[in-house]
């Protein structure tokens, strides 16, 4: 535009330099953000970000930006309900400080909650005592597959259970 007339527009030597930066092979992976640092680090221009993004919109300069794929596992899958069952152990602080365990059992099929505890004790004791409530009460039978991590909840009176009783 005629300058006399626009006088708040970038001189051409100006744009020039945004398109220099823009096509510059050594910043072409880069984000249109990081090159208007580096053209202000280099002492190149001085204007605003919104200036420099819009004069890149003006020039039709866009940038491609490549996304990593996603990772589209899909685990563990059963294909029946109660065919394999999760059983783990979280750790909850209330305000007061204190240490709450939660157990819980979840199916891996419908991905529901079958059975829970909360005790302020961490013992593997009540982890036993919970997964025999979820056997009976769900009648699970002996093809159950059940899918626990190697903490100490699981590694005593539950893994002596399981040995004897495959569930």
């Amino acid at each position: 535009m005629c300058q006399k007339r626009h006088p708040n527009q970038l001189l051409p030597n100006e744009v020039k330099v945004i398109k220099q930066y823009l096509f510059d092979e050594r910043f072409i992976n880069w984000s249109t953000l990081y090159v208007y640092y580096q053209a202000l680090r280099d002492g190149m221009l001085f204007m605003d970000i919104g200036t420099w993004y819009k004069y890149a919109n003006r020039l039709g300069i866009r940038r491609k930006f490549f996304k990593p794929s996603k990772n589209n596992k899909v685990g563990i899958r059963a294909t029946g309900p109660m065919q394999m069952l999760h059983m783990d152990v979280t750790i909850f602080r209330p305000l007061d400080q204190t240490k709450a365990y939660i157990y819980f059992i979840v199916d891996n099929f419908s991905r529901a909650i079958l059975g829970w505890q909360c005790s302020l004790e961490y013992s593997s004791s009540i982890a036993l005592d919970l997964l025999k409530t979820v056997i009976n009460d769900y009648n699970i039978r002996s093809s159950a597959q059940l899918i626990t991590d190697g903490g100490p909840e699981n590694m005593g009176e539950v893994s002596g259970f399981t040995a004897d009783n495959p569930c």
